[in-house]
């Protein structure tokens, strides 16, 4: 039985879209890593004079650990890979470029968030970014309903808040603080992506505005030999 729950729960991991299962992933090795001892999580955490110092990788492994394979580690794996999920088979469908993109673009402004505000600096920012998907999951679904524990209702565009409010009152609020990381990333990239979306459908009135007027001239120019020769014209 509990082979074929292990087995069971593989598939579904497997059947994740290519960059959640990629997320997902290097979480479950790094916290099996360090919790096998192959790795310590003073080799991974966050630490910018270190990272600035010749150790980059800690700028990305510190969103892929929080507290070894624990039901604090179940939890947010299953907010980052059911919600980056959703994401990319629903708003970002055939296009994994852009969500690639956003992700980074995420990332970076967690990095950036913690580096200029100190008090908001964790070892790891796993939170951060469980908060982050969450978020932007919901500013692309604000109005759907979301039940929390089977008796809380919420809709998408409230999730987030609900959870830093969870987080806050189960680990304190300096515990919780760091998740608005997450939440400033969040929105951060989606006014990014709400003035690329506006730029897109300009470009594109434009070019269909262009089309006619070319299609236009061009039937002008072939006119007259339609005139010559059906006397259509």
């Amino acid at each position: 039985w509990g082979s074929a729950r292990i087995s069971s729960t593989m598939i579904k991991v497997l059947e994740l879209p290519p960059l959640t299962l990629l997320l997902t992933v290097a979480c479950v090795l790094t916290s099996a890593a360090v919790s096998m001892k192959k790795l310590s999580p003073s080799d991974i955490a966050l630490s910018f004079p270190m990272a600035f110092g010749g150790q980059p990788w800690r700028l990305l492994s510190t969103f892929t650990y929080v507290d070894g394979l624990s039901m604090k580690f179940m939890g947010h794996m299953y907010l980052v890979s059911h919600f980056s999920s959703l994401l990319e088979t629903g708003y970002y469908a055939g296009r994994v470029h852009h969500y690639a993109a956003t992700l980074a673009g995420g990332l970076a402004a967690m990095i950036v968030g913690a580096f200029l505000a100190p008090d908001l600096e964790q070892p790891f920012l796993c939170t951060p970014l469980a908060v982050f998907v969450v978020h932007l999951w919901g500013t692309t679904e604000p109005n759907q309903p979301v039940e929390l524990f089977g008796r809380l209702g919420t809709t998408g565009s409230m999730l987030a808040w609900w959870l830093v409010g969870g987080f806050a009152m189960a680990s304190g609020l300096a515990t919780a603080m760091p998740a608005l990381l997450g939440l400033g990333a969040a929105v951060f990239v989606d006014g990014l992506r709400d003035t690329g979306e506006v730029v897109e459908a300009e470009e594109g009135a434009a070019a269909a505005e262009g089309a006619p007027a070319a299609e236009g001239a061009s039937t002008g120019a072939t006119g007259l030999k339609m005139e010559g020769k059906n006397g259509l014209v």
